[in-house]
This record gives structure tokens, sequence and C-alpha cells, in this order.
């Protein structure tokens, strides 16, 4: 893993553990790499849950045939893992590369090695089996109405896939922490 996803030392070395690398520290990191090669691949991740309420998260990965593609596993199941705890949910809709959307089906399945999370969010929680589907293009619509809580034909509110080049607020604009 450390091959593929590297870890990044912060700059003030926690004196208890100076082995520790946050997490948003190698995801900056790992963007940043995506975005260099000029050729990042769209990656949106739409996470169901009870009420047909859809949170939606965009980011970007690297093209498939890329050298560095190995390391799009690590980030986009931890991502997912890490949407799931946030948001919670048991219907996860995905647009981006079919092989990381098969990745991540494999790994929230009874035999996968996120079993106990697709069992916890869908069977437990939701009472849903855990369900990731791949979406084949983004859902056109605009900013406006992708912010709004219609809900669409499918039962999923329009945010669910709008497009990444939508403008949302920033973290500045919004007065996010």
């Amino acid at each position: 893993m450390k091959e593929l996803f590297k870890l990044v030392a912060p700059k003030t070395i926690p004196v208890l553990d100076p082995d520790f690398r946050p997490p948003v520290l190698a995801n900056r990191a790992f963007l940043a790499e995506v975005d260099a090669t000029g050729k990042a691949v769209p990656f949106i991740i739409a996470v169901e849950r009870d009420q047909n309420r859809v949170s939606r998260f965009a980011t970007r990965v690297f093209p498939m045939d890329h050298p560095r593609a190995g390391a799009n596993y690590f980030y986009v199941e931890r991502i997912l893992k890490f949407l799931l705890w946030q948001f919670g949910g048991w219907k996860v809709t995905i647009f981006g590369p079919k092989e990381l959307v098969g990745y991540l089906a494999s790994c929230y399945t009874n035999t996968g090695i996120r079993r106990f999370d697709a069992e916890f969010w869908g069977d437990q929680t939701y009472e849903h089996e855990m369900q990731i589907t791949k979406r084949i293009f983004p859902l056109k619509t605009t900013a406006r109405a992708a912010r709004s809580n219609w809900t669409g034909k499918d039962g999923a509110s329009v945010s669910t896939l709008a497009p990444a080049t939508a403008r949302w607020p920033s973290r500045k604009t919004a007065n996010w922490p």
C-alpha cells in the first residue's frame, strides 16, 4: 500500500505518535498527482439512505491506463468507506471507471473485505441489501436544480449525479471549517 498510496508526514510531528500520517495529507497529495497528469478522470459517488435521501461526493482519479492507476483502488475504497460512515446508506451509485466500480462492488459483498460494513449499513441499519451500481453518464442538470430537493423518476435526488462541473459552494464561500 505504501508503494501505491503515498503517506505524507505532517509539518508538526506528534510527540506521542511520530509515525502518524493524516489521511487528509495523503488525499491531497494523491489529488495533486492526479491533477498533474492533465488527464484526471471524474469519479462521482452518490450514497442513498432512507426516504430517498442522497449525498453526493465528486473527486477524480488517474486514468486506468496510467502507471499510477493502482493507487485508485485504495483511494476509492477508503473514500467510499468514509462516506458510508459519514452519511450512512445502503445504495451506492458511481460514475467512474468500470474497473473501480467492480472492485468496490466486490468489496461490499458477504465475502468481500468490507463485509461488515455491507451487512451493518445494508441489512442491519437500512434493511436493504447493500447495492453498488455504475452510472454510465452523470445526470445533466443545472447547479440550481442539483441543489434542490427535487426527486427524480428513479426516486433519487437530482443532486445525486450532477456533473462535477456544476458550481457548488466552495469551502471559502460556504464558511465551512
